[in-house]
């Protein structure tokens, strides 16, 4: 594949192996993979066919069109979508043997009369234990649900809610969604196949002694990133050539607004990367690496380009770590007052993104091309 830009992502398939084996020995429980916006910044297909070579047992995405771009691309695992599907497409899902969630009992009575073979769709009903985002909220609604589901023979393989607050070290909302959850399970004896609670964070902490599901949702905690195990590594690294570099001199301004100035001489080098890459417009004053020597960002970061501030012996043959072992997502996020969610969703996919495999590159990728 072409690359004719000097910009890219790095992605160590076998971390993320290493990372599912964690994670199913700290849950015991099957893993339902979380793909959704392009596998976290990863890339969606790639890491599919990864994943199903680990024989998860689910992939999980946001939407109906993130689905089916999986199935275009020949990945047969199961795929369920764990946002809001539009009754009016779930032909599409049924076509495609992608798994629906459930929200309400208004959905419900909407894709009974506007569709009539939901018989071929495969079902989970989405429990709102206390985050007041989609699904159920009250037990009497879920009842009806599961009536309704029961006389029109639908496949309700599943039941699921999703946790707030697992990323707190405080686990008293995340009992009070599990107990909330458990009434629900309570109230009516359906035998579901799948029971799913767990997000990243309670994969590795409350799932094990939830005492209902036997199935957990991996997301960020796939890539490498987790709040409470340290020994995740992360998947991704992003780095970049140099186009050019030059010399400051006192009182030398830097970049739109001129919001730095020079104090004294400096090396400075310009490179091929910016906020339409994913990049913030707040990443001045972070630092990025090369040969381990931190570089700070130093202007504003412009579209396509970010100048660094870089040693005196500085090559254009060298090559810029923005994220990868001296400073992680998690840093960058710190760095901009987020999370890594939000550092590794962001990064576009003009980014050429290269795939290894116990340090053999197996492939490389670019949507311009591909």
């Amino acid at each position: 594949m072409a690359q004719f830009r000097n910009t890219w992502i790095d992605i160590r398939l076998d971390h993320i192996t290493s990372n599912l084996n964690l994670i199913r020995n700290a849950s015991e429980k099957a893993i339902f993979a979380v793909i959704k916006a392009n596998a976290y910044g990863h890339g969606d297909v790639e890491v599919a066919r990864h994943l199903e070579k680990l024989n998860v047992s689910y992939l999980c995405v946001s939407s109906l069109d993130e689905a089916v771009h999986l199935r275009k691309h020949g990945i047969e695992t199961p795929v369920i979508i764990l946002g809001y599907c539009e009754t009016e497409h779930l032909h599409i899902a049924g076509e495609n043997k992608i798994t629906c969630i459930i929200p309400s009992k208004e959905w419900l009575l909407n894709a009974l009369s506007s569709y009539t073979s939901l018989q071929n769709l495969v079902f989970h009903i989405k429990i709102d234990s206390g985050m007041n985002r989609v699904g159920i909220k009250n037990i009497e609604e879920y009842k009806e649900v599961l009536q309704l589901a029961k006389n029109h023979q639908l496949n309700l393989e599943g039941v699921c809610t999703h946790l707030s607050s697992s990323n707190m070290s405080d686990q008293i909302l995340t009992d009070k969604q599990l107990e909330t959850f458990k009434k629900f399970l309570e109230s009516s004896d359906s035998g579901f196949r799948w029971i799913h609670v767990a997000n990243s964070d309670a994969a590795v902490t409350v799932s094990k002694q939830d005492g209902v599901s036997n199935a957990v949702r991996c997301g960020i905690s796939m890539y490498g990133y987790s709040t409470f195990n340290q020994e995740l590594q992360p998947v991704l690294s992003l780095h970049c050539g140099i186009n050019q570099i030059k010399k400051l001199y006192p009182g030398d301004k830097v970049s739109y607004s001129a919001t730095y100035t020079a104090s004294k001489e400096e090396t400075i080098a310009i490179i091929p990367i910016g906020y339409a890459d994913g990049l913030d417009r707040k990443l001045q004053g972070f630092h990025f690496s090369i040969k381990g020597h931190p570089c700070e960002v130093i202007g504003r970061v412009c579209m396509d380009l970010i100048i660094i501030r870089v040693p005196v012996d500085t090559k254009l043959t060298d090559v810029v770590e923005i994220i990868g072992y001296h400073r992680n997502a998690a840093d960058m996020a710190k760095h901009l007052d987020t999370i890594p969610y939000e550092i590794l969703t962001s990064l576009s996919p003009r980014i050429t993104r290269r795939y290894w495999q116990n340090n053999d590159l197996i492939k490389s990728i670019n949507e311009r091309f591909d």
